[in-house]
C-alpha cells in the first residue's frame, strides 16, 4: 500500500486486512523501490516511519486495555466522558474509572497532556 494516511488506526485497518507491505508517500523512492520489491518477492514491508509507529504501539499498547484505548481515541476527538459513555453503552463513572486509568497510566495531568503523551507514544 503506498499512502499518505500515516495515522496508526489506518496502518493498522490496512495490515490487518492482508496489506503486504504500507508505504509512505513522502518516503525516500529507494525505500519505495525495497518495498516493491521485498512484497514482489513473498515478503512483508514496512517503511521506517511506518515500522517505528507500530514498534511504539505496540510496546505501549500492551499497558493500555482495549477498552481504555477506545476511551482515548474518543477523548482525543473531543468527546466528553458523558458523550463516551453514551457511545460505549457505559456508565459515567465507569468511564471516568477509565479516564483515571490512563491518566495515571500515561503520567498525565491534563486532558492536553493526555493527548499529547498518547500522540508522542503513537497511541492515537
Amino acid at each position: 500500500m503506498l499512502t499518505s494516511y500515516g495515522e496508526l488506526a489506518t496502518i493498522t485497518c490496512a495490515l490487518d486486512a492482508g496489506a503486504d507491505g504500507y508505504v509512505l508517500k513522502n518516503s525516500m523512492p529507494e525505500e519505495v523501490l525495497e518495498g516493491i520489491r521485498i512484497v514482489t518477492e513473498g515478503g512483508r514491508f514496512l517503511c521506517d516511519h511506518v515500522n517505528s509507529l507500530l514498534q511504539n504501539y505496540e510496546k505501549h499498547s500492551m499497558e493500555l486495555t482495549r477498552r481504555e484505548m477506545e476511551v482515548l481515541h474518543y477523548i482525543r476527538e473531543g468527546l466528553t466522558s458523558t458523550e463516551i459513555a453514551d457511545k460505549l453503552c457505559r456508565s459515567f463513572d465507569t468511564v471516568r474509572s477509565y479516564r483515571k486509568a490512563l491518566y495515571i497510566k500515561l503520567n498525565a495531568h491534563s486532558t492536553r497532556e493526555l493527548i499529547s503523551k498518547a500522540v508522542e507514544l503513537g497511541l492515537v
